[in-house]
Order: C-alpha cells, then sequence, then structure tokens
C-alpha cells in the first residue's frame, strides 16, 4: 500500500511554520495585541533554540578534541543539564584516556570525586568495578568489559556515535524563515475540510456550508432501505411526527380516515 504521510508535530521548523501562521490570522483579523505577544513569545523560544544548538555544537567539538575541562562546562548548561547518562559517559571516556596515559592518581581523583556518584548509569554490568580494576593495570585492555577499546580516536567517535540522538539535537540548519502566502491558515483548513468533504461516504450536488472545525464533516445520509412497514390506516398519509419522553421512541401519523395513530 502507499506510504502514509506523517507530520511530525515536533520538528522546530513544523512549530515555527504553525505559530507564523497563527500570527499572521490574528493580525488578518484584527487581533494586532494579541498576534504581538503570540510573536514576542515565540522569538523568544528561537534564540533559546539557537543558543541550545550552539551549546550542543560546541560540545560535539569538544568531545572531539578531547576539551574536557570545556565539555564538563557545557555540560551543565540548559541543553545538557540534567543528562546523567551522558555526564558518566563523558568522564568514562576521559578516565580511560588517562589509564592509557598512566596518569594513575589523576584517574584515581575523577573515579571517586566525579563518576562514583554517577556509578548507576554504567552501561554494561561490572564496568564500574572494571574502572576500578584498571587503576591496578598497565592498559585499558586489561579489563574484560573493555577489552574491545580501540584507543582515544576510536573512544572518542564512539562517544559522539553513542550519544548522536543527544548531540545532534536541533543541530540542523536554523530555521527558515520564508515568504509566508496570504491568508495561510485559512487556505490549509479550507484543504483540509474539501478533503474531508471529497473522501466523504455520499456527495452532495451542492457544496455543503460548513458551520464548525471542531469536528470532522459528515455528510448527511438519507434513508434508502425500508426498515419497517406499519400497516393500519385506510387512507393516505397526511402527516408524520415523532414523539415521546425520548424523541424518536413513538411515531405519530395522521390519515385522510380522520385516525391518528401512535407507533412504537
Amino acid at each position: 500500500g502507499r506510504a502514509r504521510l506523517e507530520l511530525r508535530a515536533d520538528d522546530e521548523q513544523i512549530k515555527a511554520d504553525i505559530v507564523r501562521m497563527i500570527v499572521q490570522y490574528l493580525q488578518d483579523e484584527g487581533f494586532a495585541c494579541a498576534a504581538i505577544t503570540l510573536q514576542d513569545e515565540a522569538d523568544v523560544r528561537l534564540k533559546q533554540l539557537a543558543t541550545q544548538r550552539a551549546q550542543l555544537r560546541r560540545m560535539k567539538r569538544a568531545v572531539v578534541d578531547g576539551e574536557w575541562a570545556e565539555a564538563e562546562k557545557l555540560a551543565a548548561k540548559a541543553a545538557l543539564r540534567g543528562q546523567k547518562a551522558f555526564l558518566y559517559a563523558l568522564y568514562k571516556q576521559q578516565f580511560l584516556e588517562m589509564i592509557d596515559a598512566q596518569e594513575i592518581q589523576k584517574a584515581f581523583a575523577l573515579l571517586t570525586k566525579r563518576m562514583k556518584q554517577l556509578e548507576a548509569f554504567a552501561q554494561q554490568p561490572g564496568e564500574f568495578t572494571d574502572l576500578c580494576y584498571l587503576l591496578t593495570c598497565k592498559s585499558v585492555a586489561d579489563a574484560p568489559v573493555f577489552r574491545d577499546w580501540g584507543g582515544i580516536g576510536a573512544g572518542r567517535e564512539h562517544l559522539v556515535e553513542q550519544f548522536a540522538a543527544l548531540l545532534e539535537l536541533d543541530l540542523g540548519d536554523s530555521i527558515a524563515l520564508q515568504e509566508l502566502p496570504p491568508h495561510r491558515l485559512l487556505k490549509l483548513l479550507q484543504q483540509a475540510v474539501s478533503f474531508q468533504v471529497a473522501h466523504a461516504r455520499h456527495h452532495p450536488r451542492i457544496p455543503p456550508r460548513i458551520s464548525t472545525l471542531l469536528s470532522d464533516y459528515e455528510s448527511f445520509v438519507v434513508p434508502n432501505a425500508q426498515r419497517a412497514v406499519m400497516a393500519g390506516h385506510r387512507s393516505n398519509v397526511k402527516c408524520v411526527a415523532f414523539a415521546g419522553a425520548e424523541r424518536g421512541a413513538l411515531l405519530v401519523t395522521g390519515s385522510s380516515d380522520n385516525c391518528v395513530m401512535i407507533w412504537d
């Protein structure tokens, strides 16, 4: 079958486009104050996203270049604050490089002062135990968990890849502010309603008047099958009406035979 088109509501470009269309609609309808308020709030959001992108780019560069002091400082920024698993992995890479360079005292200090409190974020069973064991080793590969450690460069690349979803968050091009066509929101809504009408079960000859956007369009269906036959009048039926406490529970008919009948 055909692939289903998906609109990613979490895409920052899509979010920005929606806000701009709403602002345009408010302006077109004369809600100037509301439009200005929304635009100001959206501008603040865009500035926050720009700052976040810059921080994440700097973090990626710091990891690749091994600038651990800069990386740790960036980890405290808003974009990465609270990412304990990432912070643990950051310290682990730094620790393994210290072991590789036989800087045992520095590695011990990092392990006890920074990594111990993050032990719960170790990625493999026995990993933290092997980190402690490495303090007595001459090579990172001496510990079973890190036997396949490929060295400093490979370790840094692996760290970036491992947290690609995090580090690449909003790292794409800045949000494009292309020209907004006139009445864009109304035109999209018109397209949506037209699609619903075109794909309805019954197609009216006269285009229907849409009175609400809070529910999907449903065409009025005229009964086209006989459900029951009610016999009793001796002449032609002149009028029919629903009756009863529950509307539709009873049917009242009047006929030229001067009789009124109630049907259930």
